[in-house]
């Protein structure tokens, strides 16, 4: 499928695999770039906007990360272009991160993580290949010079709302997801485009703040409840950025306490595991035993503000993060500053539903057991 005249993507659908088998929390799916096609896993990611992969040559020793697939090589893709420093897209690019210009005249870009990663190379344009769509002429970092917390993947696709980002590029107005739980062998995580993507839309629906960095999908955080009970609101937990580059959901740190503690009140009966067991990242951590019967309270976001709230309730299952094959379990939430940055729904809780980002109309919509 080729992008029509007015450049609109009619449909595009795809698969998305949980990343445990390549090492990360995260969600990839399968993409093609250049020509010939070469096959690359990339993460999906809408906290992020210019889409990236390992490129050659690396810059130097220990500059590229280890991952399955060969590193891409830019020289043997007969549809590669840098982009020159003068064009528009390097000062779009210039304008939401780090670039600069090669003493060639070539677009530079640099993007670092909350965690410390990063990546620096060449802004490109190439073509990208998902699903059965051929996107020509798709612009992307070219990463030579690529360290830190990078598990296997080989790259990312952005799907923020900025400009750089995979829905601006292909002209897209709406897209639907769901991610797979990888411990579920029947489940089938789904990217679409388009009318079957539209097609996945569910009331009530929930505006994306425009207070808010506009990249992000960010939704006003009305009140949680642990059980029956409400621990914040109403109106009382600021944003929510819908994130699936994030895999533990974090809350402002004046939340997470009024929720994590009001979950321990719950779990009394669990027994709780070593006080080292959470690892630096969780508090709240249990030891269960194979066979045990134990009841976790449920967690529900409401979402938007008003009569149309959007209740989110993710399964039990999404609530407690296994640490390892022995039965120790975390409390899957963490703290985040309070006051500096919205709280973060990761995609551990979002697994099994379908989110529905309808960028022409504003707003979000959220199913469940859709995958």
């Amino acid at each position: 499928m080729m992008l029509n005249k007015l450049g609109q993507t009619s449909q595009i659908d795809t698969r998305i695999l949980s990343g445990t088998s390549i090492g990360t929390g995260n969600y990839i799916m399968e993409v093609g770039l250049g020509t010939p096609t070469k096959a690359l896993r990339v993460v999906l990611d809408t906290g992020s906007d210019l889409g990236w992969t390992q490129c050659k040559p690396c810059s130097g020793a220990n500059s590229c990360y280890s991952q399955k697939e060969p590193i891409f090589d830019p020289s043997e893709s007969s549809s590669y272009n840098s982009v020159p420093c003068e064009a528009r897209l390097c000062k779009m690019v210039a304008s939401t991160m780090a670039s600069g210009c090669t003493s060639t005249d070539i677009c530079e870009y640099g993007i670092q993580y909350l965690d410390g990663s990063f990546t620096l190379g060449n802004v490109a344009r190439d073509t990208l290949k998902v699903g059965s769509a051929q996107i020509p002429s798709y612009a992307f970092g070219c990463g030579f010079n690529n360290q830190g917390l990078f598990n296997g993947f080989d790259g990312l696709l952005g799907f923020s709302r900025n400009a750089l980002a995979f829905p601006a590029q292909t002209r897209s107005r709406i897209f639907t997801y769901c991610l797979p739980s990888p411990f579920s062998t029947t489940a089938n995580g789904f990217l679409e485009f388009g009318i079957a993507a539209g097609r996945r839309v569910a009331n009530p629906t929930v505006q994306f703040l425009s207070s808010t960095n506009s990249a992000f999908y960010a939704v006003s955080l009305s009140s949680l409840r642990v059980d029956s009970r409400s621990v914040v609101g109403p109106s009382g937990g600021g944003s929510l950025i819908i994130d699936s580059g994030t895999v533990i959901t974090r809350l402002d740190s004046a939340i997470y306490i009024k929720v994590r503690d009001a979950f321990r009140r719950a779990t009394t009966t669990l027994p709780p595991a070593p006080a080292d067991a959470g690892q630096g990242l969780f508090d709240t951590c249990y030891k269960l035993t194979v066979g045990s019967k134990v009841t976790i309270p449920s967690v529900t976001f409401a979402l938007g503000s008003g009569s149309g709230s959007l209740l989110f309730t993710p399964p039990a299952a999404s609530l407690l993060y296994p640490m390892d094959d022995t039965g120790t379990v975390c409390f899957a939430f963490a703290p985040i500053k309070s006051g500096t940055a919205s709280s973060i729904l990761g995609n551990y809780q979002q697994q099994g539903f379908s989110f529905s980002f309808d960028i022409a109309h504003n707003s979000l919509s959220i199913k469940p057991n859709a995958c």
